[in-house]
């Protein structure tokens, strides 16, 4: 499992501007075991 801190590294590496709402969005997409599906 990947802490805050290393997605926010991450995401910053890429040069993508980190706010709350994307790492919320990140931290799902990144934890997911199962491929989400629409319901």
């Amino acid at each position: 499992m990947t802490t805050q801190d290393e997605l926010g590294a991450q995401l910053k590496a890429l040069g993508i501007r980190l706010t709350p709402q994307r790492l919320a969005i990140a931290e799902v997409v990144v934890n997911f075991v199962n491929h989400p599906l629409v319901k």
